[in-house]
């Protein structure tokens, strides 16, 4: 068979089948099982899907940040202008396999957005069939078509590029491309990746919002087989759990984003941080403020870290071993930003107090002291300790002679 004939072939099996057409029995959607799962057979953008849609009241709506440079910082994605909460879409997928690649389908798509009046409203896709993939894309296009930024969790590495290959096989190039996307997993590591055991989320869920899944949520390892099973005409079996499951993700996806939007609006106010606050978290805001440009506020918020650090010297959370010089390699490099060069140095004093000497720690007090305290003695001590041959040569000679080790 030429390469024509095989192309002709895949596209002809790749089209939805044609009313009337012939279908495997396994394929046939049972419109009872619709019922059994709560979803209600609806007439789409371009035929007929499954969904589910609830409306609810949630106790208190994200509190959106005023300006943008925060949520540039904490997101891989820049805003764009004018964003609000309103123009926003959370999307979450349950798929028949983790390997992602055209073999693997989103039998199950969750969408969440906020109106006017608060509401945050969830609308579940259920793919009854695999011949319903297109026109359950096709109306998932038309809700999002007003959104302009797509916020998921691990969506960069997997929900969209799996979504847009099933699109691209059903003739439907660039399904959500309009969409910026806010990867939250991302921004959870870089806000609270320090302190996380991983980065899951329903560890994150847990242990930043408090919320704990139900006993009976399903493990995602058994949620392709399912779906198998029920378009093999094996029944419903675990599908209701496994659609609680995708609303639990978008609801835990609220919570999380909106800590998001809380940590962007702060970076510029560490004064006002609570006395609560987690010293690897406050080490975080400071690294957030600096890619921000916020220098000062860097410094304020790794200050803020080293007394939360020095009140908790027994902090089990401690996941590195490298934690204390990487700790202390920021904490000199975001004061350096300021140009206060007597904190500078007592934060080189603490580094030496508690790391002994480093390479990266002799050269920076060499530095700091031949260049901006004026103080040759201790700088060529430093220069010696370090080996640097250029350097202790021309102290030497600034010093007017050769000075005792």
């Amino acid at each position: 068979m030429d390469l024509r004939k095989r192309l002709a072939r895949f596209d002809a099996l790749s089209r939805p089948p044609r009313e009337g057409a012939g279908v495997a029995p396994d394929a046939v959607p049972d419109p009872a099982a619709a019922a059994a799962l709560g979803l209600d057979v609806t007439a789409g953008a371009a035929g007929e899907v499954w969904r589910r849609d609830e409306g609810l009241r949630r106790e208190s709506l994200p509190a959106w940040p005023e300006d943008s440079a925060g949520l540039d910082a904490v997101f891989t994605a820049a805003a764009p202008s004018g964003l609000g909460l309103g123009d926003l879409l959370l999307l979450d997928t349950e798929t028949t396999g983790l390997a992602g690649g055209a073999g693997t389908v989103a039998f199950l798509v969750g969408l969440g957005w906020w109106t006017a009046d608060g509401r945050l409203n969830l609308r579940q896709y259920f793919l009854p069939s695999p011949g319903s993939e297109a026109a359950m894309l096709a109306d998932l296009a038309a809700v999002a078509a007003p959104f302009r930024v797509v916020v998921t969790y691990n969506g960069n590495g997997y929900d969209l590029p799996l979504l847009r290959t099933r699109g691209v096989l059903a003739r439907r190039r660039g399904l959500l491309s309009h969409l910026v996307s806010w990867d939250l997993l991302p921004a959870v590591r870089r806000l609270w990746g320090r302190r996380l055991p991983d980065c899951r989320q329903p560890t994150a869920e847990r242990l930043l919002t408090a919320a704990d899944r139900a006993a009976d949520d399903i493990d995602g390892a058994l949620i392709p087989q399912t779906w198998f099973d029920f378009v093999r005409g094996g029944g419903t079996g675990d599908l209701p759990a496994v659609i609680r499951h995708n609303r639990s993700d978008l609801l835990g996806m609220t919570d999380l984003l909106a800590r998001a939007l809380a940590a962007a609006a702060s970076l510029a106010a560490p004064a006002a941080a609570p006395s609560d606050l987690p010293w690897r978290d406050a080490w975080s805001l400071a690294r957030l403020a600096e890619r921000r440009g916020l220098h000062a506020e860097a410094a304020a918020w790794i200050a803020a870290a080293q007394v939360r650090r020095e009140a908790a010297p027994d902090d089990p959370e401690v996941l590195f071993a490298a934690t204390p010089e990487r700790f202390r390699l920021d904490s000199v490099r975001l004061w350096k930003r300021t140009g206060d060069w007597r904190e500078v140095a007592r934060q080189v004093g603490a580094a030496f107090a508690e790391l002994g000497s480093r390479p990266w720690l002799e050269r920076e007090a060499a530095i700091l002291y031949e260049h901006r305290l004026a103080d040759l003695e201790r700088a060529l001590d430093h220069a010696r300790r370090l080996g640097d041959t250029h350097r202790i040569a021309r102290l030497v000679r600034r010093l007017g002679g050769a000075p005792s080790a």
